[in-house]
Formats: structure tokens, sequence, C-alpha cells
């Protein structure tokens, strides 16, 4: 995450944001699922921003071996309880050593990262990966950049950026990434990128 602010409303709000986001995970494409699955090398993965770990459940009910990471305290302690591995880290000063991972699966999280930081967070991320590992990333699409509240965290701002699908593949491929496949998850009225990408 990009800031005390962002991180302090998933503290504020835990309980809330997990109960909310279950019928998001219930209803996800399980296609992109399979897909990331699938274009793995083999190895263990990376959920970068975990929050409290509806998907990095369904990734373990996938047969992945899946590692867990967040700005917050408070979604760190769900994703223990979980049983995964999992430890609390600001994207900023995340490291790993090179060939860390098989795959990053980042879902609604780095649209928490200003854009002129973005390039640095996804080459970092190519450095993780293994050769030929994966990214898969769920952003949101639009143009806005800034504070934003959600009705069910009143008081509670958080830093979003959202992303067109040219700029976030641009972004993606200037990193040393090649875009595999991007499809459009609608689950109300805003529109989420899937993106899967694949390390050169």
């Amino acid at each position: 995450m990009t800031n005390n602010q962002t991180i302090s409303a998933y503290n504020k709000y835990p309980d809330v944001y997990d109960d909310q986001t279950k019928e998001f995970w219930d209803n996800f494409p399980r296609d992109d699922i399979a897909a990331f699955v699938l274009a793995l090398p083999g190895g263990k993965i990376l959920d970068l921003g975990s929050g409290p770990g509806r998907d990095a459940v369904l990734l373990r009910n996938a047969g992945l071996d899946v590692a867990c990471v967040d700005g917050s305290e408070e979604m760190v302690r769900r994703t223990k309880n979980l049983g995964f591995e999992s430890r609390v880290a600001e994207f900023d000063f995340l490291e790993y050593p090179e060939n860390s991972f098989a795959g990053v699966w980042a879902y609604t999280s780095l649209f928490h990262i200003p854009k002129e930081k973005m390039l640095i967070i996804l080459r970092r991320i190519h450095a993780w990966l293994k050769p030929g590992g994966c990214l898969f990333l769920g952003m949101f699409e639009g143009e806005f950049e800034g504070n934003s509240e959600i009705s069910y965290m009143p008081n509670a701002p958080r830093y979003i950026r959202l992303y067109s699908e040219s700029e976030l593949t641009g972004c993606v491929n200037r990193s040393g990434f090649r875009t595999s496949r991007l499809t459009r998850y609608q689950p109300n009225t805003k529109i989420l990128l899937n993106l899967l990408a694949i390390k050169n």
C-alpha cells in the first residue's frame, strides 16, 4: 500500500471489508484463476496486497503454495489465521531475492500506488519472478486519481489510481512483461481489468 491513510482505512474496517468482498470473490471468474494456474512455471506464489485472504484461499484451493503480504496489520492477522505464511510490509519497502516466486497475484492492490511509482513496483515484481513467471493484476478501469471513500468504510479515505486498458498494458509491457490475457470483470457498476502477464 502507498500511504498511512490508506493502510489506516483497512485497519479500521477489516471485518466490514471482509464481509463486503465475500460476494465479489464468490462470483469471481474462475476462468481467470485457471489461466493463471495453467501459465505458472511451478513454485510458490506471492499474493501481493492479500487483504483478508479470500483470493488467497481460492488460489490455495487451486493447488498453489501461497505466501501473503499486506500493509495492514489487521489484514495480515486474518491471513495468518487462515494458515498462510504472511507478513506486514508496505510496497515501497518490500524486498525479495530475485527468482523467488513462480507468480505474483496482485488483485485490487496496486491501484493504491501512484502512477509515478507503478513502473518501479512492476520492475521489482519482474525481478522477484522466475523465468517465465506470471503476474496477475486486477485494476479498476477509469481515469480518476486521488483520495476516495466507499460507503461501507466511512471517514476512511483511500488513495486510488484508475487505468485505461492501453495505459495499464503499456506500464506492464514496459516493465519487461508480455501481456498474455486481458479480460473485464464487472461485478457491479465498476469494471475491473484482469490482466495476466508473463516475464520475458
